[in-house]
């Protein structure tokens, strides 16, 4: 139903535009990260190679979306919430997610030939859906004769295996 509107005192009445509106968008998000891993590696009498790697990641993401809009402007060179007599309409989402994670690496090396490995991982997050938990894995090489014969350096061979 349009509404009669003056916009000074000897102007004649004018109707607003039924059809148009006014909107609003607003979208605020941030992500938060930070990690920190340390190393420690020891050789032992040539024949003992030791290296230990421990570490710390935590996420945090936040999204906060704003919506606003509002039918039957008054003038349509002004879109503004403001300056609309019809219905608003207002939404809002907010979304959050984090994650904490601590995991660390063992790895023995005997003689260049036998590679014993642990590696853990400890994970957590705030979807309730999602698996909490501590995550392993117990890996044992034997790199033997052939090694020694075709590579030359010795991570070269630990990154194909």
């Amino acid at each position: 139903m349009p509404v009669d509107y003056y916009d000074g005192p000897d102007r004649p009445a004018a109707q607003q535009d039924p059809v148009s509106q006014a909107y609003l968008n607003h979208t605020n998000a941030r992500t938060l990260t930070f990690d920190a891993y340390a190393t420690f590696h020891k050789l032992f009498n040539d024949k003992h190679d030791f290296t230990a790697m421990v570490g710390f990641n935590q996420e945090d993401w936040r999204d906060n979306y704003t919506s606003a809009s509002r039918k039957e402007l008054i003038s349509s060179s002004l879109p503004t919430l403001g300056l609309a007599s019809g219905d608003m309409n207002v939404g809002q989402r907010i979304y959050s997610l984090s994650m904490r994670s601590v995991f660390g690496r063992l790895n023995y090396i005997f003689n260049n030939k036998y590679i014993l490995a642990f590696n853990g991982r400890y994970d957590g997050t705030s979807r309730s859906h999602m698996m909490i938990g501590m995550h392993s894995t117990l890996p044992v090489l034997w790199l033997g004769y052939f090694r020694r014969k075709t590579f030359s350096n010795r991570y070269e061979m630990l990154l194909i295996s």
